[in-house]
């Protein structure tokens, strides 16, 4: 956590200085740091346990370890309020353009609490086994693109490009239910502004009504209403529902229409 690293930073750089000055008076200097200061830097604020492919969010440096922080940020899409989950800054619409891989501090726990990891890791070498499936990898250097919560706007920034990424690309995710489809306005001449990022993949079992959640945070308006071929969807209705309603296929990239329900 950020507030740990300072800790610490105080703490070794007074050490530092302690030892530099046993040293001039022909001593030996040895630096020293408190445990439980260190302890503070290596722990997951959401596991309590040591961090594990620790990743920081670059806004606050707070850590965690990549598949706790990857949990909270699906959990808070749901919820459609994505934060970190120590200083509750906000993260929304992408939580993952904030996160980083943290291969220095890694490698700190990696080395000061080696016998907890080589025996962390050897249970999950045995899980994995036990199940017959593969060890995943934790050497990217970056947070998986296509583990994106739900209601993230996934397209190429709208200046950079009108084309609609491909339906493979889209589907391409966690979702065994994925759905894709784009969200425009209306009318292209109202006051309403165009979102950033207008195509769409999530779960079909999100509804209608947290999908306009979504929209009113993110265009700042107080009701959205979200049509297709001129008629209001129903809030109550997942999104499977209404593509199997209208006769949508999976070949097929619909286009929603919404306006503010303010008149």
């Amino acid at each position: 956590p950020g507030h740990a690293r300072e800790l610490v930073r105080t703490a070794m750089s007074e050490s530092a200085r302690a030892a530099a000055a046993a040293t001039a008076q022909g001593g030996q200097g040895t630096c020293q740091v408190s445990v439980e200061l260190v302890n503070m830097l290596l722990v997951c604020p959401l596991c309590k346990g040591y961090l594990r492919d620790a990743h920081t969010i670059s806004d606050c440096m707070h850590t965690f370890c990549k598949s706790c922080i990857y949990k909270h940020f699906m959990h808070g899409a749901v919820l459609v309020k994505i934060e970190c989950p120590v200083c509750l800054l906000s993260l929304t619409p992408n939580p993952l353009t904030h996160l980083r891989k943290d291969g220095t501090l890694q490698g700190l726990v990696d080395q000061l609490v080696a016998h907890a990891m080589a025996e962390d890791h050897a249970k999950e070498v045995a899980f994995y086994k036990s199940k017959g499936i593969p060890m995943p990898s934790v050497d990217d250097s970056r947070a998986d693109p296509n583990l994106i919560p739900k209601f993230v706007q996934v397209a190429a920034k709208e200046e950079a490009t009108t084309k609609a990424p491909s339906l493979v690309q889209l589907k391409k995710g966690i979702y065994d239910d994925c759905v894709c489809f784009k969200l425009a306005k209306e009318d292209p001449n109202s006051n309403i502004r165009q979102l950033r990022y207008p195509f769409i993949k999530t779960s079909g079992q999100i509804t209608v009504k947290l999908l306009q959640a979504m929209m009113q945070r993110n265009l700042q308006l107080e009701e959205v209403d979200i049509l297709y071929h001129g008629e209001a969807l129903t809030p109550a209705s997942t999104l499977t529902a209404i593509f199997e309603k209208y006769g949508i296929t999976a070949n097929s990239l619909p286009i929603f229409l919404y306006k503010s329900a303010k008149h």
